[in-house]
C-alpha cells in the first residue's frame, strides 16, 4: 500500500515538475511581449497547470480508496470515495465512486438500506452514467433483501420497461419469475421465464430459466411438457451447472410417474454422462429399487 502511494506521489511530483519547467520556458518566450499580453498568457498557463494538478489529485484519491477496498478496509474506502464525490462532483470518478460505495454496502457490509440509498443517489445525480442500468437493478435486489417484495417487483418491472434488451432486463425477468414461483404463482412465473427465453436467445440465464420453466410446468401438472423441458436443458447446455440437475429432475419425474422403462434407461444414461455426479447416491437407490422390483416379480 505504502509503495503504491509512494509511486503515485512520485508520479504527481514528476508531472508538476515537468509542467513547471514548461511554464517557465513559455514565460521566457513571452518576455518580449507587451505586459498585458504576457499577463493574460501566464494566467491561462496557470489555469491549465492548476487543472492538471487537480486531476492528478482526484486520480490519486480515487486510487487510494480503491486500494482500501482491496485491503478489506471498507469504512476507509467509503470515506475516500465520498471525498472524491464531494470534491469532484462533475468528474468521471464521481459516479464510479458512488457505485463502489453502494457495492461495498451491499456485498461486503450487508447494509442493504444504505446500499439502496447510494444506488438511488447515483441514479438521481448521474442519470446518463453507464452505471444507471446496473444500479437500477441493484435497487430492486436491495428492496428484496429488505423484505419489500412488492416494491422490488415494481422496480424490476421498471428496469424491464426502461432498458430494452440490456442484460439487466434478462436478470429482471428471471428474478420476477423466481418471486412468482416462490409465491406459487406458477402460471405467471411460466410467462416470465418464457418471455426471458424469447427476448434473450443467447442469454446467460437461459439454462437456469429453462430449468425453472420445467419446474413451473410440472407444478401445473403438465408432466409431458416438463419432461421435454428438462431434456432441453441437458441436451442444449450439457456443460452448464443445470445440466445434471435437469437430468436428475427428469429421472425423478419418470420414477414418480411409474414410467419404469424410461426411468431405467435414464439411470443407465446418467451413469455414462455423470459417472461421479452429485446425485449418484440417489440414482443408485433408484436402481436398487428397480432391481428389487424385478427380483420380486413372479
Amino acid at each position: 500500500m505504502r509503495r503504491n502511494l509512494g509511486n503515485m506521489l512520485i508520479a504527481v511530483m514528476c508531472v508538476m515538475l515537468t509542467a513547471g519547467c514548461e511554464t517557465m520556458r513559455r514565460w521566457r518566450a513571452l518576455s518580449d511581449a507587451p505586459a498585458a499580453e504576457r499577463l493574460k498568457a501566464l494566467e491561462k498557463q496557470m489555469e491549465t497547470l492548476t487543472a492538471q494538478i487537480e486531476q492528478l489529485e482526484e486520480e490519486l484519491r480515487f486510487n487510494v480508496a480503491s486500494n482500501q477496498v482491496s485491503l478489506g478496509k471498507y469504512e476507509d474506502a467509503i470515506k475516500g470515495f465520498t471525498e472524491v464525490v464531494g470534491r469532484y462532483p462533475t468528474s468521471t470518478h464521481a459516479a464510479s465512486s458512488l457505485y463502489e460505495i453502494a457495492k461495498m454496502y451491499k456485498y461486503n457490509l450487508k447494509d442493504y438500506a444504505k446500499a439502496k440509498e447510494t444506488y438511488d443517489n447515483l441514479v438521481r445525480r448521474y442519470p446518463k452514467s453507464d452505471y444507471v442500468r446496473t444500479a437500477s437493478f441493484e435497487i430492486a435486489d436491495c428492496l428484496m433483501e429488505l423484505g419489500r417484495k412488492s416494491d422490488a417487483l415494481a422496480q424490476y418491472r421498471s428496469v424491464i420497461s426502461k432498458f430494452g434488451r440490456d442484460p439487466v432486463v434478462e436478470k429482471a425477468y428471471f428474478e420476477i419469475g423466481e418471486i412468482q414461483q416462490q409465491d406459487k404463482k406458477f402460471t405467471e412465473s411460466r410467462v416470465s421465464y418464457e418471455k426471458l427465453l424469447e427476448l434473450f436467445p443467447s442469454g446467460a440465464l437461459r439454462p437456469a430459466a429453462m430449468h425453472r420453466l420445467a419446474s413451473c410446468v410440472l407444478a401445473l401438472a403438465d408432466t409431458a411438457t416438463a419432461i421435454r423441458n428438462y431434456e432441453l436443458v441437458y441436451t442444449k447446455f450439457p456443460s452448464s451447472d443445470f445440466s445434471e440437475l435437469a437430468f436428475f429432475d427428469r429421472l425423478t419425474v419418470l420414477v414418480a410417474q411409474n414410467m419404469d422403462s424410461d426411468a431405467r434407461a435414464a439411470i443407465s444414461d446418467y451413469m455414462i454422462r455423470y459417472p461421479t455426479g452429485r446425485f449418484r447416491a440417489e440414482v443408485d437407490r433408484f436402481q436398487q429399487k428397480f432391481e428389487s422390483k424385478k427380483s420380486s416379480a413372479p
